[in-house]
Order: C-alpha cells, then sequence, then structure tokens
C-alpha cells in the first residue's frame, strides 16, 4: 500500500524529475554540450537506483546534430534527457513528444532557457526555469542555476 501511495506521490508534479541530484546532472550534460553553443544534441538515460540514488547514463558521443541510442532502455530509467542547441527551440519538438509517448517515459530537453518535460501523456511540463520569477510562475520545479548557464 505503501508503495502505491509512493509511486502516485511521484507521478504528481516532476518528483524525482525535480531533485537537486537530477539538476546537477541535467548542468553536466548541459556544460558538455557547450552550454548550448555546440551545434548537436548531448543525451544519456536518468536512472533511479534501488537505494533512490539518481545517477545518469550519457550516451556515447556522436558527431551527428542528433543524439541516437542503440539498444535496449535500463530498467530503471526514469526519463531521457537530451540538450537542444540554442539554435533550436528550447522546448520539446513534437518528435520529443512522440518518443515520450512510445517509451512511456518523460523526455527532458535541456537549455539555454530552462529544462522542459514531455510527458508520455502528450503535455509538456517546466521542471526548471531560466530565473526563479519564471519558476514561480509555473508554480513547479526549482529555479535552473544560473551558475549552469553562463550569461
Amino acid at each position: 500500500m505503501l508503495a502505491i501511495a509512493f509511486a502516485v506521490l511521484l507521478s504528481i508534479g516532476c518528483g524525482d524529475l525535480c531533485r537537486a541530484e537530477a539538476l546537477d546532472h541535467y548542468a553536466r550534460l548541459f556544460a558538455e554540450a557547450g552550454y548550448g553553443r555546440l551545434p548537436r544534441e548531448k543525451a544519456g538515460f536518468l536512472l533511479r537506483e534501488r537505494d533512490g540514488t539518481l545517477t545518469f547514463a550519457p550516451w556515447s558521443i556522436s558527431n551527428f546534430a542528433r543524439a541516437s541510442y542503440d539498444g535496449a532502455i535500463p530498467a530503471n530509467a526514469i526519463a531521457l534527457v537530451h540538450t537542444h542547441p540554442s539554435s533550436m527551440s528550447p522546448l520539446p519538438s513534437s518528435g520529443d513528444v512522440s518518443e515520450a509517448r512510445r517509451l512511456r517515459l518523460p523526455v527532458l530537453v535541456v537549455a539555454r532557457e530552462g529544462i522542459t518535460a514531455a510527458r508520455a501523456d502528450g503535455s509538456i511540463e517546466t521542471i526548471a526555469a531560466r530565473t526563479p520569477a519564471r519558476a514561480s510562475k509555473t508554480g513547479r520545479g526549482p529555479a535552473w542555476p544560473r551558475t549552469a548557464l553562463p550569461r
């Protein structure tokens, strides 16, 4: 019964996707992507380990503009996370939404303006915004740390 209640609580709001641990993983991925300045995406899976810690499994480096993955999705994956270069929209694309529906996993976009998630139901949610004012307007998620986003 407690496990069901915990699962319901995690499905409300952004849960693990908003944890400081997760934000640290997003910030590292964004730094590896040149803070959106490089003309390609970086990606990986956000994983919840048995002890509840969050880890990150990066995809192998690609020289292509779009990140791609070939293999089985880890059983403990709770999200697919990828960056968008500054030349792209900071929001999930229609392809990101389709992929979230297909995988039944949130697909997160990490961009200069913030972090958004395409959910399996097709909705788009702000995980963290560039400034606290934007984050508070959504009523969800912390501010995307300014240290992760050079001016």
